[in-house]
């Protein structure tokens, strides 16, 4: 199998989400929005954004323990255009440390200027 550094097999998938093979299979005929592409054999190949809408999945199932209706109902206020995940805003999400940071410093100060308003 052709493989670079920005795909993985199902079975580096399973390694790195720690779910069985046939979970990630399960969820692919669940959840629309995670179709994994083919080779020439056949074998199916993810890219890191079918990675993190993987471990989104796990963290929706396993962690928050919505069952499969609910997670289907929380990806409804997401979309996914060519393999990028946007919200239904339409504003494509860049998820570094950086800028999820500068999205953070912005809110607080937000909040703060809305504190203040409220004492004065």
């Amino acid at each position: 199998m052709e493989h670079s550094e920005d795909t993985y097999s199902i079975k580096e998938i399973a390694n790195l989400i720690d779910e069985e093979q046939h979970v990630i299979r399960y969820w692919e005929r669940e959840f629309s929005q995670l179709h994994p592409q083919k080779n020439i054999s056949g074998n199916r190949i993810y890219t890191k954004n079918n990675l993190a809408l993987l471990q989104y999945l796990k963290t929706l199932i396993r962690e928050e323990r919505l069952t499969i209706l609910e997670t289907k109902a929380r990806l409804a206020s997401l979309s996914f255009d060519n393999d990028n995940l946007t919200y239904d805003y339409g504003i494509s999400q860049d998820l570094s440390k950086e800028s999820i940071e500068n999205q953070l410093s912005t809110i607080i100060t937000e909040l703060n200027g809305i504190i203040n308003k409220l004492r004065s």
